[in-house]
């Protein structure tokens, strides 16, 4: 389904460690009523954080509005912009004034050089939150040497998960498969880690050897787990890496084979299996 598009331009400086957005305009947007228009607005934040979230004016009675307005995120010295995405959320209200998600799209920034302003654009798909909840973000980096043949997977730290967690007795780890054309190859696991307030801190690299060639066909499975006093675990989220994946993950994956022996990080959301409404699915109250 055609959900419409936001143009928009973005532009980061080393010397303020500042990343400007000016969200341009959306074109296309589906009508929602008999009308032929509706009334829209747009969040965005700069993920992993999702607390520091950006909205737009409504905007009504348009398919194409022309939002031109200019957001600033800052950088702190510790943060690597470029292992961010921004997530812009677009919503419309109903009759009622009640406010329904749009359409949603995550922006990898590693893919771009953001010392000059860089005009974009991204394509809205449908809200995932109701197909898999938002357990957490992960920061990975992946580094593919050629002459060594070796697939690095850098398992950096984890943020925003639950609460209950840091109050339990259980501890973390983080599993990654490599599987090539269905099938399971190799499987490496880091050591069992506190859960920490902000960040659960792993810093471990899990090694493959893998052929060039079967990089093609191949998928990458990282999943964060849970590990309890009685011995027993269970998959918190995963993200998975492939020639076939979208988003964030496609641009990962595909940096990693274009850039072979440069390791890239990035924060990637994991994907949980119950059903728990995503914090930023609604607009911000004005």
């Amino acid at each position: 389904q055609n959900l419409g598009q936001l143009n928009f331009i973005v532009k980061y400086s080393d010397r303020t460690r500042k990343l400007t957005v000016h969200l341009i305009c959306g074109r296309g947007f589906p009508p929602r009523d008999f009308s032929g228009s509706l009334d829209t607005c747009v969040t965005i934040a700069l993920l992993p954080d999702r607390t520091n979230r950006k909205q737009t004016a409504i905007h009504r009675r348009s398919t194409s509005p022309l939002y031109n307005e200019t957001f600033v995120f800052r950088i702190t010295a510790d943060e690597d912009v470029y292992s961010m995405s921004l997530l812009f959320v677009t919503f419309y209200y109903d009759q009622y004034s009640h406010s329904h998600v749009l359409g949603e799209e995550q922006v990898p920034l590693v893919a771009f050089h953001l010392g000059d302003e860089t005009m974009l654009r991204c394509f809205l798909r449908e809200s995932s939150s109701m197909s898999h909840a938002l357990v957490g973000d992960i920061l990975i980096s992946l580094l593919y040497t050629t002459k060594e043949q070796t697939l690095n997977v850098s398992i950096m730290k984890a943020s925003n998960l639950s609460t209950s967690l840091a109050a339990s007795n259980e501890k973390l780890y983080v599993k990654a498969v490599f599987s090539h054309e269905g099938q399971k190859v190799g499987k490496r696991k880091t050591e069992l880690h506190e859960v920490g307030t902000k960040y659960t801190v792993f810093n471990e690299i899990l090694l493959f050897r893998v052929p060039r060639e079967t990089l093609e066909r191949a998928t990458l499975t990282v999943s964060l787990n849970r590990y309890n006093v009685v011995g027993k675990s269970s998959t918190i989220g995963e993200v998975a890496f492939s020639p076939m994946s979208k988003g964030p993950e496609a641009a990962h994956w595909n940096d990693m084979l274009t850039r072979a022996g440069v390791p890239t990080a990035m924060w990637h959301v994991l994907r949980g299996f119950k059903f728990r409404e995503k914090e930023g699915h609604k607009p911000i109250s004005r």
